[in-house]
């Protein structure tokens, strides 16, 4: 039996490393829709780390490259909590990729490369995990950390957003920032079961 969402809210409420598994053992018509939504929560870190690439090509070849090695490998992903990992080890390659290719003084650099290269890591490398696992969050605590790391809000703005006290916001992005923490090193076993077909 194919899997097919009732809805698009279904699969946008899907933490990412199901929609990894869907994505693995789906057809070729369903595998899209869970692609598609996984397009939609990156496409921003892809964009990110172009502009921050020096515009060495075009942004549409450079999401187009990162997005096309992104579907062919993840089908094999064995882990789907892996998925943070390789996607910042995909946005890199293409990004090296586009370094080598591009004009002087990247060609013959090295040093330029891996400045501009741990420049887009440190920008992105956050965006990843915590658009990773965001759904995974209380109501409250996405909310504080989506205003603050996807929406570069500054606390004071957030705690007026949210109607709460400047150190209220902190204390909520604290325990945010734990429970994720605890989730990036937390055993995948279960959910390698889980996704097992």
């Amino acid at each position: 039996m194919v899997y097919k969402p009732q809805i698009e809210h279904d699969v946008q409420a899907m933490p990412v490393e199901q929609l990894v598994c869907e994505l693995r053992g789906a057809s070729p018509e369903n595998s899209s829709i869970f692609f598609e939504e996984i397009v939609r929560r990156f496409e921003p870190l892809i964009r990110k780390a172009w502009r921050r690439s020096a515009h060495l090509s075009e942004y549409d070849d450079f999401a187009q490259d990162a997005f096309v090695r992104l579907f062919r490998g993840l089908p094999g992903l064995q882990n789907p909590k892996a998925f943070p990992g390789y996607f910042r080890s995909i946005v890199i390659s293409v990004l090296l990729d586009n370094l080598r290719r591009g004009p002087w003084p990247f060609t013959d650099d090295i040093k330029a490369t891996e400045q501009v290269t741990e420049s887009v890591d440190k920008q992105i490398l956050t965006g990843i995990f915590v658009r990773s696992y965001l759904e995974h969050l209380p109501p409250r605590e996405k909310e504080v950390i989506s205003l603050e790391y996807l929406g570069d809000y500054p606390t004071a703005d957030i705690a007026i957003k949210l109607g709460l006290k400047p150190g209220a916001v902190r204390t909520v992005k604290a325990r945010a920032l734990k429970r994720l923490r605890e989730m990036l090193i937390q055993n995948a076993n279960i959910l390698e079961e889980n996704c097992g077909r």
